[in-house]
């Protein structure tokens, strides 16, 4: 589909969440496209633009990556609870895993470096403290073309760290983040916001502010990440490095 919008004509990708929760009472292909034409005149979603052979080929690269470190984690687990003589079975498994990890992420970084664009993308985004080149390479693979996003609100809903609410009368549940976005961009800022809230000036003033009236540890962690995306997309829109400054003002 991703070569031939130009051809079929113009394709607009849904949330199924999004629809999905209307169709309770049937289940067919005219209820289907009766509620998804409906949809499309109340909300008027943008056309889909297909992503970039670049970029493409970015996304494939950052979810082998992933796929890999996931292994790597399940064979460490396997170790720590194996009998000897299925340890070295493991362990051989573990050096070729991380012989992968390096080649891909090694790929990743000639990748990005082979292509302008994302290059001077790349030297935007580690410019902000507490981001590096795994979380660049994630951000870059999963968030272009950042013109498809008209706010900073919009990227932070497609990452799933926008707020669901959960309040009938008196009662009010937690508030928790909605998951249903890019999980790896959730995964990729987690690390990097435990770290931006030690040395990254305005991460640590947000943080502060969220610590004083007594908001639980994750709940700041959570907020962290979406400061931190924020901040990504405010220095990829305006082409210029991070500017504590700027983001404190």
């Amino acid at each position: 589909m991703r070569g031939c919008p130009a051809l079929c004509g113009i394709f607009i990708v849904l949330v199924p969440a999004s629809v999905k929760t209307e169709l309770v009472r049937a289940k067919t292909d005219k209820a289907d496209a009766r509620l998804i034409a409906r949809y499309c005149q109340m909300h008027r979603p943008a056309p889909w633009v297909p992503p970039t052979d670049e970029i493409v080929t970015l996304q494939a690269l950052v979810q082998r990556l992933d796929d890999l470190l996931g292994l790597h984690n399940m064979e460490n687990n396997r170790l720590e609870t194996a009998e000897a003589a299925a340890q070295p079975s493991i362990e051989a498994v573990l050096v070729t895993i991380n012989q992968q990890i390096d080649t891909v992420r090694r790929q990743i970084q000639e990748h990005i470096d082979d292509h302008p664009d994302l290059k001077s993308q790349k030297k935007r985004l580690l410019s902000i403290p507490g981001i590096g080149d795994n979380t660049t390479a994630t951000l870059l693979a999963f968030i272009s073309p950042l013109e498809r996003f008209h706010s900073a609100k919009q990227l932070v809903a497609y990452a799933g760290f926008n707020p669901r609410i959960r309040q009938s009368g008196q009662w009010a549940g937690k508030t928790l983040i909605a998951k249903t976005g890019n999980v790896l961009l959730r995964k990729a800022l987690y690390m990097p916001a435990l770290t931006a809230k030690r040395y990254n000036p305005v991460i640590t003033v947000f943080c502060d502010r969220l610590i004083a009236p007594g908001k639980r540890p994750m709940q700041v962690i959570i907020a962290a990440m979406r400061k931190l995306l924020h901040i990504a997309y405010g220095v990829l829109k305006s082409g210029q490095p991070f500017d504590p400054e700027k983001a404190l003002a």
